[in-house]
């Protein structure tokens, strides 16, 4: 599957991988000759001329190969072996043309070296670009908020193409979508939540709020507030392995005290401890979030999660457990100040509700 339409960003990486090629070709000769002779080979004997034709064959194996379809290339050893691949046939298509074609042989010896070196310098080139897409740091964070046609069209989009740098931060569309027609299956009403994005600093009126609360619902103005900077966080400083749907559970598990709002199940408790109603609260906002997640592509507000999406969900919820946190802040845990459960629980109530997909089995007033 290759890319439709060559876009301004494929056209710049096409430019510097020429380069990178290029380089390559052109090292390959100085190391072979040495300066001097080197000069007189490419200059003389039209040595520049042969390597730009020599990239040009290696670019037209790219693409070939799918190497400027980013939808194709989110695996790394997926990458590095097409690379493998395209210069391999780039080289033998080389070889061919240098047997019917003598006189366009840069120098004796040079292809030999040029391989190597060009097929390290971009496994080296590609897996940086590859970290500084999906870096947090240099994308775009997106949170959808709606839901129908359009916002499908939207995540798909997002989701097939890494390349743009735009990644979801959440789902909240799909989940006041879901939550309605839960409700309403048992005769009750949801009424939506309004969400607040901040970042380092908001006012509620639960108190002022800073990135260090991270996102929270206000049950006072009956709001949720997401803090956009926690969800990098989330992998740089919590160890979460990240994605869409990590995030999503982030956003999930807010609303989901949203539902435990309109149940009577919140709660004012200001107790903390491993048996204690604050983390009973918080288990169950994490079930309500699995149970969210075991239904997000019904009715088309989203497309169906992956195991691997479902993985970096549960993922997410152990790195936020008190009993991590607190060895990563403070060297040591302490269950008695627990207010959310430990990893185990939260990933343990996540994975009841996305299991069973019924809120019903999300009773935490039991065993945890």
């Amino acid at each position: 599957m290759r890319p439709s339409r060559l876009n301004a960003r494929t056209v710049l990486l096409l430019i510097a991988e020429a380069t990178v090629i290029f380089g390559a070709i052109v090292g390959a000769v100085d190391l072979r000759f040495g300066f001097t002779a080197a000069s007189y080979e490419l200059v003389e004997r039209h040595g520049l001329l042969k390597a730009g034709m020599a990239t040009a064959f290696c670019l037209a194996a790219f693409y070939l190969f799918d190497l400027y379809d980013f939808v194709v290339m989110h695996d790394r050893r997926e990458l590095v072996l097409r690379l493998v691949q395209a210069l391999g046939l780039a080289w033998i298509a080389l070889a061919l043309m240098f047997y019917l074609f003598p006189y366009l042989v840069i120098g004796r010896g040079v292809a030999l070296i040029a391989l190597p070196l060009a097929l390290t310098l971009m496994v080296g080139w590609r897996v940086s670009i590859h970290w500084f897409l999906g870096h947090p740091d240099f994308g775009e964070r997106i949170l959808i908020v709606g839901s129908g046609n359009l916002a499908v069209e939207v995540a798909r989009e997002v989701l097939d193409r890494p390349d743009a740098g735009y990644r979801i931060v959440g789902f909240v569309g799909s989940i006041q979508t879901y939550w309605e027609g839960e409700f309403s299956n048992r005769g009750q009403t949801y009424t939506p939540a309004k969400t607040v994005l901040f970042t380092d600093a908001t006012s509620s009126a639960c108190g002022t709020a800073t990135t260090a609360v991270g996102p929270f619902y206000c049950p006072e103005d009956e709001k949720v507030y997401l803090d956009l900077a926690f969800f990098q966080d989330l992998t740089t400083k919590l160890g979460a392995q990240g994605g869409p749907f990590a995030q999503g559970y982030v956003v999930a598990h807010e609303y989901g005290h949203r539902v435990q709002h309109l149940l009577g199940q919140l709660g004012q408790s200001q107790q903390t401890g491993a048996q204690s109603q604050s983390v009973r609260v918080e288990l169950q906002a994490d079930c309500y979030a699995g149970v969210w997640a075991r239904h997000a592509a019904e009715g088309g507000t989203l497309v169906e999660p992956t195991q691997a999406e479902i993985a970096q969900a549960i993922d997410a919820a152990g790195s936020v457990g008190d009993d991590r946190i607190q060895r990563q802040t403070q060297g040591r845990v302490t269950p008695d100040s627990f207010t959310h459960g430990t990893s185990a629980q939260r990933q343990k109530w996540f994975q009841t509700g996305y299991s069973t997909g019924d809120p019903a089995r999300c009773d935490t007033s039991g065993a945890i």
